[in-house]
């Protein structure tokens, strides 16, 4: 928020919300101005950052007293905040956040909009890319548990096997048969087997 401040102009205030302007996962602004702008379309349940966010389209206005798109907002505006605009966060259709752009007692000019675009998506590509790096995060952890859970099943059927002389396919049958009749998952005993005889290896 404060970079894009830095960009756009001192004349300016900017917040970025992450997830639904109307349920905000979270919220950065640059001054309590926007913090009360935010607010006042959350509590109006309209206005252009909600606009923005669900048609995924850039917004502005001149005014945003005098726009006849967001009449219950009206009432809960700051006097000090004149033009708007408001950008949509993320790659494709489905935005991830907003960017507002709140100009102080003037109209938004075409420059500022422009720029507010363009940094909207900047925000948005990055944003999109830690989104895609959390995604692969938690797969490689599931990966790995899914490695873990099979390694520990392996060496429960090598120890059926070698204590019943069966195959490998009925001693992990033998398996989901007593996990299901002890409601218990199929990685869970096979843990517990491999403890067992691992205990039993220390006793020995």
């Amino acid at each position: 928020a404060a970079a894009c401040r830095t960009a756009l102009g001192d004349d300016v205030e900017v917040s970025v919300t992450t997830g639904s302007p109307l349920e905000p996962a979270a919220t950065s602004t640059t001054s309590q101005l926007a913090q009360v702008m935010d607010g006042a379309q959350l509590v109006a349940r309209q206005g252009p950052c909600i606009l923005a966010f669900e048609e995924a389209v850039v917004v502005w206005t001149s005014t945003v007293a005098e726009d006849p798109r967001w009449e219950g907002l009206h009432a809960h505006l700051p006097a000090e905040i004149h033009g708007v605009v408001a950008v949509p966060l993320g790659l494709g259709e489905a935005p991830v956040g907003v960017l507002n752009v709140y100009r102080r007692n003037a109209a938004m000019p075409a420059a500022v909009r422009e720029s507010a675009a363009l940094l909207g998506a900047t925000i948005g590509a990055i944003l999109t890319e830690l989104g895609v790096r959390t995604e692969l995060r938690a797969l490689a952890e599931q990966m790995e548990q899914a490695l873990a859970s099979r390694a520990v099943i392996d060496q429960a059927k090598g120890i059926i096997m070698g204590d019943k002389g069966w195959d490998a396919d009925r001693a992990f049958a033998h398996l989901v048969s007593l996990s299901s009749a002890n409601g218990v998952k199929v990685r869970d005993l096979a843990q517990a087997l491999v403890e067992q005889l691992g205990d039993h290896g220390a006793s020995s």
